[in-house]
């Protein structure tokens, strides 16, 4: 049983780009992003891939998580994208602002399918 969830753990993956092409092409794909100088934020996509498509799951929910100087993790938002099952990718974009963040991907039973973290520089 324990095998099962992390092999279907590990079929999904989270990409963070500066534009998402409409056929799921990630655009500077990174995980380290610079603000430019005149800007507060930095709108951010996040791309989920599912590599055996969305089969079983209507959404996905997008939770990000700033991280504090000791490392702990304090929510900050959560988006929902409605998926289809045969879709492979899904994304949305969202204005990061300077610090590290852990944005955690879950179906729509509320299992995580991915994780990953991100850091925006100015």
């Amino acid at each position: 049983m324990l095998f099962s969830l992390n092999y279907l753990h590990s079929q999904s993956s989270i990409n963070f780009c500066a534009s998402v092409e409409s056929n799921g092409y990630c655009l500077f794909n990174n995980s380290k992003f610079f603000l430019s100088p005149d800007s507060v934020n930095e709108k951010i996509y996040m791309r989920v891939h599912n590599s055996n498509s969305f089969v079983g799951t209507s959404k996905i929910t997008f939770k990000v998580y700033a991280i504090g100087k000791g490392g702990e993790e304090k929510y900050e938002n959560m988006m929902v994208e409605n998926v289809q099952a045969a879709w492979t990718y899904a994304w949305l974009s969202y204005a990061f602002k300077v610090g590290k963040y852990n944005v955690k991907i879950f179906n729509e039973k509320d299992q995580l399918m991915c994780n990953k973290a991100l850091e925006i520089f100015n």
